[in-house]
């Protein structure tokens, strides 16, 4: 995935954080604080997610990048 479309997904799940994030907020349960912990968690998994990198991009070390198997 290109940097351009990390970026716009990476700004759409912040706004759906917010969005959400404000609804458990407002919504005056007393469980409001474990359940915003488990938002804040999802939300830097989506993120890792989002801007982990492709292993097809990644050499290896060891090889140089080449494949195991070559013909």
């Amino acid at each position: 995935m290109s940097k351009s479309a990390k970026t716009i997904v990476t700004i759409v799940v912040v706004i759906v954080f917010l969005y959400i994030f404000s609804i458990v907020g407002n919504s005056g349960m007393k469980s409001a604080g474990v359940i915003s912990i488990a938002l804040i968690a999802g939300l830097i998994g989506a993120l890792r997610a989002i801007w982990k990198k492709d292993k097809r991009d990644k050499k290896d070390d060891d090889n140089g990048g080449n494949s195991i198997l070559q013909k």
